[in-house]
């Protein structure tokens, strides 16, 4: 069994220029399958999907009958309430403004509004409202009672709870004394020219229901108060009834007439300032629409201001976290420098005194070295020729040949002359010395300081005996042919003079 849903779509706040309407499409037949008024729609269903508005609630819209929605199919299972899907939009009626070139502005700033609504027994008659046009915001659904309808159709339509006269032949005073007739809507889903049946009953509960609350005086128009009493009606019909015309003289019509003139006078200005405080209250109501607007955008910007101040006092204490961290970690660091700084201090202490003794060691040595190249003192010499620019000759080798002092051959001679020396070696001044970590280290920074490398600070890897000493690329030794018997002072020796051929290299 098919049922019903009666709904009342209410747009809060929507601006329009003179000319302009409203209406609401969605999907379905009873919206209009997203397809805007058209000029061959029915009138009832042009009147449903429209919206209206009055002085009294603009910008607020309204559709001032129900729109009825079928459900064919009952899905509900376990006594469950189904629910009907309903998705619309607003549409702009723009066909009497700029001659029809944009006949229709949909809102196109939004996805489709959407609404579920309860399918009951009985039909039911709910009222959707939305906040603002092009704009998703507070959706209300609310059931419809008489009261809110008959607010709703007061503000929309002022004259809606006036009665008509009942004949012509009575006039409107006396029908305005009458009590006001019910004023009946189709408020129950019917195909097109089918009516109330005669004097029978409602076949729909809601239409009884109305029918029962008609008489009630919220019905009635929203200024008139309750019904006057048979009594009272006596007493206003004589205050109410016009003056019977009575031919005046000409003097007193003049009077007559420049009063009512004078009256018309009022009236008009107080039609223009009535007509201006209208004006007056469009203009204000747009305005407060705007400021309304704004209220809201500012609103935004503030929940914006406050969501940005609130990461940046969360940055700020990452930051501080991140700087306390920082000073930890600097003041480990500096320990540890003071530390490094403290062992650098106690190795160059301990460098200094190294150093010493290397000097120490090294002066030893030279003084060794020259006391071992110092001529004998006993003056033993036997044979040969004597003097500074001979060699002199000591003795003979076990294979009869001369042999100089203090150097000996490298290779036994053949002949009776003697054998060219071979290429002397650069003299350390360290012979003496055994091959030792302090031999080692001092042959190292001297050949360092000859190379101009001179530095102290890696004194431990010169001690290294593993390490091979470093090349001296100063100049080349000179070669010698004799040795003398005497040294110089600087501990070099000097080139002789060889023997002459004429003369025997025997003593």
């Amino acid at each position: 069994m098919p049922r019903f849903v009666g709904v009342i779509f209410e747009l809060r706040r929507a601006e329009s220029q003179p000319g302009e309407g409203l209406c609401v499409v969605g999907a379905g037949p009873e919206m209009g399958n997203w397809r805007p008024l058209k000029e061959d729609d029915r009138h009832e269903a042009a009147e449903a999907k429209s919206m209206r508005t009055s002085a009294l609630m603009y910008p607020s819209w309204i559709t001032r009958l129900p729109i009825w929605l079928c459900l064919e199919d009952d899905t509900s299972q376990g006594g469950r309430t189904a629910l009907l899907t309903v998705e619309y939009k607003y549409v702009r009626d723009r066909r009497r403004v700029d001659g029809g070139r944009r006949p229709v502005q949909w809102e196109a700033y939004i996805p489709n509004r959407q609404v579920s609504l309860p399918v009951e027994a009985e039909a039911s008659v709910w009222i959707v409202s939305d906040a603002q046009w092009n704009y998703t915001g507070e959706q209300k659904v609310l059931r419809a009672t008489p009261q809110q309808l008959a607010s709703r159709w007061c503000a929309l339509d002022p004259e809606w709870g006036r009665p008509a006269p009942s004949a012509p032949k009575e006039g409107v005073l006396e029908a305005a004394l009458r009590a006001p007739a019910p004023r009946h809507f189709q408020l129950t889903p019917r195909e097109q020219g089918q009516g109330d049946t005669g004097g029978s009953s409602p076949s729909w509960p809601i239409e009884a229901e109305f029918q029962a609350l008609a008489p009630m005086p919220f019905f009635s128009h929203p200024h008139r108060g309750p019904e006057p009493s048979d009594k009272g009606q006596a007493i206003e019909v004589p205050k109410l009834t016009l003056p019977t015309r009575e031919v005046l003289p000409p003097p007193e019509q003049d009077g007559e007439l420049t009063k009512l003139r004078s009256e018309n006078q009022r009236l008009l200005e107080a039609m223009w300032e009535a007509s201006d405080k209208e004006s007056e209250l469009v203009h204000l109501r747009t305005e407060n629409a705007r400021l309304q607007i704004i209220a809201d955008t500012s609103r935004e910007k503030e929940r914006e201001l406050v969501h940005l101040c609130s990461e940046n006092a969360r940055l700020q204490s990452i930051a501080d976290a991140s700087r306390e961290k920082e000073d930890s970690e600097n003041e480990r660091l500096r320990g540890v420098v003071g530390e490094l700084c403290a062992k650098v201090e106690d190795l160059c202490l301990e460098n200094a005194a190294l150093r010493e003794q290397l000097r120490e060691s090294a002066a030893t040595a030279e003084a060794q070295v020259a006391g071992a190249k110092a001529p004998p003192q006993d003056g033993r010499r036997r044979g040969g020729p004597t003097g500074g620019s001979k060699p002199g000759w000591e003795a003979r080798g076990e294979a009869g040949l001369a042999v100089p002092f203090p150097q000996v051959w490298q290779k036994p001679l053949r002949t009776r002359s003697p054998s060219p020396p071979a290429e002397p070696e650069a003299d350390d001044g360290m012979r003496h010395i055994t091959d030792t970590k302090l031999k080692v280290c001092l042959a190292r920074q001297r050949r360092k300081a000859e190379m101009g490398q001179a530095d102290l600070s890696g004194w431990e890897s010169d001690c290294n005996p593993s390490l091979p000493l470093p090349v001296n690329p100063g100049p080349a030794v000179v070669p010698f042919v004799g040795v003398t018997g005497s040294n110089s002072s600087d501990g070099q020796r000097e080139p002789q003079e060889e023997p002459r051929s004429g003369e025997d290299a025997t003593p």
